[in-house]
């Protein structure tokens, strides 16, 4: 009888200690916090970022009394108008959760309603300074003030499908060095373009970045800010270089978008080249099935992305952030602390591997980390998966890191570049080819006159 009246003095003394206790963030928790966090990860990254949770929640979580339930929203478009519509209490929104994955275009319309928590506020600045200081640019909106905080980035790099690249090149006396530019990728397309009678050789994802880096590669931002705030920037000698390098080639036929992603494309076998996040590398083929219904195995390699010649090396940084919404101190230290606990190194790193994306703390440990981990895993050197991890890691090491700056008409800019990057090409491609052939060239000439001017009038700002 003494030992059960014992055990259950243990049990009431711990339920005690749950319900009331001292964490490192100097917070009393007399009853668990739950935060909740929407996301936009899907498939593998969903699963891997849905282990983390777990992990924390019996863990970490479990000790200092603060539980996350996390929800996918599908998409990041779906997820920026859910935010959206809770921030504005639109009818039958949701309440906004405690965290959300973020672009600096939508967490700055937040910021500037007084709905987000400044997360330096609860970390210190040897916290801060382990992260990448490029990613922690990009979510401070004013001086000295963090509405971001990064937790997983993505990179961009050129995918090939070299099986079909090793017939071609041999046959032209080309090597990979022809890739490593945009200029050598124009050649390269307009070569493959002749000898295949009309297919494309190129094709990329995220269409706006090629013209966003490429200006800032090219020494002039579109967007930049002033003393009288953001503004639009088009310097039009680097404007006629991005038509050039770009827009000419894909109205000829040299560059192509046919499915909904590039990795679609060399699985159909309609490009064998394609420039897309270091994140989708799962989605890329291992066999080609043509219009016809022949199938043949292939093998895609992972290259650096191509820069303009002359230039320095640049590398986009995408992945989304994670803000916190700004409610009760013990909410908000309770949704940091989940955020601290998931950029751990050892954490990030596996849920990095896991996804495609890279850890946000690149200490000079970090690749020798990341090499154990793939090991760990059983993915050896050599293969696609490896190969992107590291050079994709090296990329972010050792580039001129871009991130397009944040203001609140930032993702309406973008989709008009997208636009004009895809679907008014479309309609140049389907124009051109109707145009007899004496008078394509001076056709080229009058559709870039109306396309630039058109292009700057709805990038005003």
């Amino acid at each position: 009888m003494k030992k059960k009246s014992l055990i259950a003095l243990f049990l009431l003394f711990g339920i005690f200690l749950t319900g009331c206790l001292q964490n490192n963030i100097g917070l009393v928790i007399e009853k668990p916090v739950t935060v909740t966090l929407w996301h936009y990860y899907n498939g593998q990254q969903k699963d891997a970022f849905d282990a983390l949770i777990d992990e924390f929640n019996h863990t970490e979580g479990f000790s200092k009394g603060i539980t996350v339930k996390a929800e996918s929203k599908g998409s990041i478009e779906n997820l920026e108008e859910s935010i959206t519509a809770s921030a504005e209490e639109k009818l039958g929104a949701e309440k906004l959760p405690d965290i959300f994955s973020t672009y600096s275009d939508t967490a700055i319309k937040l910021q500037q309603m007084g709905l987000l928590a400044d997360i330096s506020d609860y970390m210190t600045e040897e916290e801060l300074k382990e992260y990448n200081p490029y990613f922690l640019e990009e979510g401070r909106f004013t001086k000295d003030r963090l509405f971001i905080l990064p937790v997983a980035k993505a990179t961009e790099l050129l995918y090939l499908n070299k099986t079909d690249w090793d017939i071609f090149a041999e046959e032209h006396g080309y090597d990979l060095s022809v890739l490593s530019t945009w200029e050598g990728i124009r050649e390269v397309s307009e070569a493959y373009h002749k000898w295949t009678e009309g297919k494309s050789f190129f094709g990329r994802d995220a269409a706006a970045n090629f013209m966003l880096v490429g200006f800032h590669q090219l020494g002039s931002d579109i967007f930049q800010k002033t003393n009288d705030g953001i503004k639009l920037i088009l310097d039009e000698n680097i404007l006629e270089k991005i038509w050039t390098s770009y827009c000419e080639p894909y109205i000829l036929g040299y560059y192509g978008a046919f499915g909904r992603f590039r990795s679609d494309d060399i699985k159909t076998g309609d490009i064998i080249a394609a420039a897309a996040s270091t994140s989708s590398v799962s989605y890329y083929p291992q066999e080609v099935t043509l219009e016809s219904g022949i199938t043949y195995p292939i093998e895609v390699v992972v290259l650096p992305l191509p820069d303009f010649e002359g230039t320095k090396k640049t590398a986009v940084q995408q992945g989304a952030g994670m803000s916190v919404t700004k409610s009760s101190t013990e909410k908000e230290k309770a949704a940091i602390e989940f955020l601290k606990w998931f950029t751990l190194e050892e954490n990030n790193i596996g849920f990095c591997v896991d996804s495609g994306y890279f850890p946000v703390k690149t200490n000079e440990r970090i690749k020798e980390r990341m090499k154990e981990k793939l090991i760990s895993m059983n993915i050896g050197e050599g293969s696609l998966v490896y190969e992107n991890t590291m050079l994709g890691l090296e990329s972010i090491l050792n580039s001129d890191l871009y991130a397009p700056i944040a203001f609140e008409e930032g993702s309406t800019k973008r989709k008009i570049i997208t636009e004009y990057l895809t679907d008014r090409l479309e309609i140049c491609k389907d124009r051109y080819n109707e145009t007899p052939i004496e008078d394509r060239a001076g056709f080229l000439e009058t559709c870039y006159k109306e396309w630039s001017a058109n292009l700057i009038s709805e990038l005003e700002i």
